[in-house]
């Protein structure tokens, strides 16, 4: 599997285990994201809203974060300041 295509499956995985801690819609918009190969747009907007909304996030959940953004080159360092 190519580290993109891995990176898309993590944050499918992501997406399932935060849902709930995002708004129905903001859910939809970053799957309808990733659905459409635009899988950075979809990590900056799903880290926005986290952040935004203040979601409390556990160590483990902000490594597999951090470690998408890299295999994506997308900054999401704000989510853990």
């Amino acid at each position: 599997m190519h580290a993109y295509e891995n990176a898309d499956a993590r944050l499918r995985s992501m997406l399932s285990v935060l849902a709930g801690r995002l708004a129905p819609n903001d859910a939809r918009m970053v799957e309808e994201l990733i659905d459409h190969n635009e899988c950075g747009v979809a990590l900056e907007n799903l880290c926005t809203q986290l952040y935004e909304f203040g979601a409390r996030l556990s160590a483990a959940e902000l490594s597999e974060i951090g470690a998408i953004a890299r295999v994506l080159n997308v900054d999401v360092s704000y989510l853990s300041a």
